[in-house]
């Protein structure tokens, strides 16, 4: 492993970011800020205005006028901004790329990646508008439902794909005809409110998207509650999902939750070992294993243990850590001290209860290093708690059925990945895997715009994806009727 310092930051002034509400940039009601840090270098990268609850209740205002005009534009129009918004994003790519670097710590290849997936996405839901459809019922009468929108839809997204995640919520929302308030972040609230602008410049309407940054349970207690609010999208921490679920649901207001994981990639006796070994480092190391889909264990058929051991620590070993400004970086720094020490509280915890640290394992602030820990058993934290750092835990599993066992023996139920030639051997296992997503033959970090992502038990409740994969959470059905002639009441 080799780790390179940083370069000089390429900031010397902080950035100074309002809120965006209304179709305005404005200062928080209070007037107050917060400090958004680089990961990297620890330099104050933003001063942010400080959302608080007047705030948000200005935001659902905004966007609670908005809804009206907003809907009564046809689908070719919604459709028109959402492609004018996927060129713009194309045309300041490089804006979007440095600011994940400085703001989330993302690598170059991350970050690019992750801008050229949302284009993507937002190219794909530019159809959306015209996809949803209604259905006509088989009676006595002209009998149809058709969708409309939910009206009000509150997006709360988390730090480790920032642009990725806020635009996949925003944009299903506004597809169907919503109005949305984002809150993005407090780590990384720049590219959320990037990401309102730019809509803004592509010609949505004022009040559709407003977004909000700051820190507080107040804000979050206020979206559940308040009646503007139809939907509440969030992804995140689990007890935090819950917690909103529980408010929202005494609202009956609608939620879709997409929470942690503890993703098994379960390895069998016939698998192509190189391969697995390949897309386990990937899924396990990607922007430093800080993805709800990371592999976050790796169950091994007991006859391949040994050498998957000893090809993964040497393929995790190669990686480049440290400035995720150069090009050959593979892993970046941790997104805080807070979220790296918790990584290691895991990894130390579990050698000291009988695991073997393998590889890595020694944090190098911000940097925690590629790590291999074998001999993992689920009485031990790091084989139960989501990690969310570069760590890959590795647990021996004496057959197939205890492999099954053992990847199901976890709260949680996000995505999951089975390696084995035998491909029918494969979709048997991946019926039984209590999971969202499987995988045969591929990492768990997988994702495409038409399909329906979230998972099951602690990962969450609901999908989100076009082609109607969002439509519980983002529309209501109305069912119409039309009497055709005089019907004969009985009284």
């Amino acid at each position: 492993m080799t780790i390179k310092a940083p370069e000089q930051a390429t900031q010397s002034i902080p950035r100074q970011e309002d809120l965006f509400i209304n179709g305005e940039n404005r200062p928080s009601a209070s007037k107050e800020t917060f400090d958004d840090f680089n990961p990297t270098t620890g330099e104050l990268f933003a001063k942010v205005a400080k959302a608080g609850v007047e705030d948000a209740e200005a935001a659902i205002e905004a966007a609670q006028a908005a809804t009206s005009k907003w809907q009564a534009i046809p689908a070719a129009g919604r459709e028109k901004v959402l492609w004018q918004a996927a060129a713009l994003l194309e045309q300041q790519m490089n804006e979007f790329v440095e600011t994940l670097i400085d703001e989330s710590g993302s690598t170059v290849a991350k970050a690019k990646g992750e801008v050229i997936k949302s284009v993507d996405f937002l190219r794909a839901a530019a159809g959306e508008p015209r996809r949803i459809e209604g259905d006509t019922t088989p009676s006595g009468k002209c009998s149809f439902s058709i969708r409309q929108p939910v009206g009000v839809v509150v997006a709360i997204t988390p730090w480790n794909v920032p642009l990725g995640l806020s635009l996949k919520k925003v944009v299903l929302a506004l597809a169907t005809g919503n109005t949305v308030v984002l809150k993005p972040a407090s780590a990384t609230p720049v590219v959320g409110l990037m990401l309102g602008r730019l809509f803004h410049d592509a010609g949505l309407p004022e009040g559709v998207l407003n977004v909000i940054a700051g820190p507080g349970k107040s804000m979050g207690d206020l979206f559940a509650s308040h009646p503007a609010v139809k939907t509440i999208t969030f992804t995140g921490e689990t007890v935090t999902g819950k917690y909103l679920a529980g408010i929202a649901a005494s609202h009956l207001k609608r939620f879709a939750l997409e929470l942690g994981g503890k993703n098994p990639a379960i390895i069998l006796k016939d698998a192509d070992l190189d391969y697995a070994v390949q897309a386990v480092t990937f899924a396990a190391f990607h922007h430093q294993g800080q993805n709800c889909m990371s592999v976050d264990r790796v169950i091994v058929e007991e006859p391949l243990y040994d050498e998957l051991l000893e090809r993964l620590v040497k393929k995790a070993s190669a990686l480049k850590v440290g400035d995720p400004r150069l090009p050959e970086t593979q892993l970046g720094p941790m997104i805080n001290e807070g979220q790296l020490q918790s990584v290691h509280k895991l990894v130390t915890e579990a050698v000291d209860a009988g695991a073997r640290l393998l590889c890595g394992g020694e944090p190098n602030p911000p940097f925690y290093p590629p790590t291999v820990v074998a001999d993992v058993e689920p009485s031990m934290s790091l084989f139960q708690e989501e990690t969310f750092g570069p760590v890959a835990p590795v647990i021996r599993a004496k057959d197939a059925e205890d492999a099954l066992a053992l990847a199901n023996n976890s709260r949680y139920g996000l995505a999951a990945a089975i390696f084995t030639r035998d491909v029918e051997k494969g979709l048997a296992m991946a019926r039984k895997i209590e999971a969202g997503m499987v995988h045969i033959n591929d990492a768990t970090i997988y994702t495409e715009p038409t399909t329906p992502f979230g998972g099951v038990k602690d990962s969450g409740f609901g999908r989100e994806g076009l082609a109607g994969w969002s439509w519980h959470e983002m529309t209501e059905p109305k069912w119409i009727t039309i009497q055709l002639g005089e019907k004969k009441y009985p009284f």
